[in-house]
């Protein structure tokens, strides 16, 4: 199995020009992704199925939430950071 982490390139620009890379650093880790991939059986039917997924994941501690697109290729979970949303 591979994992493949991507950002979307506004997300990306986004997180460098606000200096938030610390902040989202527990959000967009794998180890904290994948968890929900194997927990949610739902997910993994629409991913057996070829089709992406959407989650959305969040820290109040860090104040921002992210919106992660998912699709699996073959052995390859390819995890787009999608969206990052400050919580107010």
């Amino acid at each position: 199995m591979q994992i493949q982490m991507v950002f979307d390139d506004e997300v990306l620009k986004f997180i460098l020009k606000n200096h938030l890379i610390d902040k989202c650093r527990t959000l967009i880790n794998p180890s904290e992704v994948l968890p929900s991939l194997i927990e949610d059986q739902e997910v993994m039917d629409i991913l057996e199925k070829g089709e992406p997924c959407l989650l959305w994941s969040c820290s109040s501690e860090a104040g921002l939430g992210v919106t992660f697109k998912i699709h699996k290729t073959d052995d390859t979970y390819r995890i787009t950071i999608y969206d990052l949303v400050p919580l107010d």
